[in-house]
């Protein structure tokens, strides 16, 4: 499809703006590659994913990096939620942004149950007009609200330097 990959956040990192990113980056921190370089080693991007994973969902990974998209097709049980929340942990902590459809309510929340607790809350389902959909986008909303209230900006200055 071509489509450019997400343009960085406007303006401070976003673990400036919103603590959670740090907390996330620290909680699935599990480096993927990225080893040491040189002895004719290939270096590879570190891979924020928060569930197991394997050489296939990296591969996914580095599709979207290079097409901007990418179709996961397959049976039940072969890994593709997996995958999908691995993306997404991946992507928020590397700063972007993340848009998730489906034909199905039901994927959704099986995609949802799959994210690390920390990433969980910050997901919001607005395929349904239900009360729990309702009560989910209010609860992420006070969520952020209450990492930004909490925010010390001499505490978010020191851990962005040591980025």
């Amino acid at each position: 499809y071509g489509l450019p990959p997400a343009p960085p956040l406007p303006g401070a990192a976003a673990e400036d703006r919103w603590p959670i990113f740090s907390r996330l980056r620290r909680a699935i921190s599990t480096p993927l590659g990225g080893g040491g370089g040189g002895g004719g080693i290939e270096q590879r991007p570190f891979l924020y994913f928060g569930l197991p994973s394997n050489a296939q969902q990296e591969a996914v990974v580095a599709t979207l990096e290079e097409k901007g998209c990418a179709v996961l097709v397959g049976p039940p049980g072969t890994g593709k939620s997996q995958t999908i929340a691995n993306v997404i942990c991946h992507y928020l902590a590397t700063g972007r942004r993340v848009l998730v459809t489906s034909k199905g309510e039901p994927a959704l929340e099986v995609l949802r149950q799959k994210l690390p607790a920390g990433v969980r809350e910050l997901c919001v389902s607005l395929g349904s007009a239900d009360a729990s959909s309702f009560r989910r986008l209010e609860a992420a909303v006070e969520n952020l609200a209450d990492n930004v209230a909490a925010a010390q900006p001499s505490a978010l200055a020191s851990a962005t330097a040591r980025l």
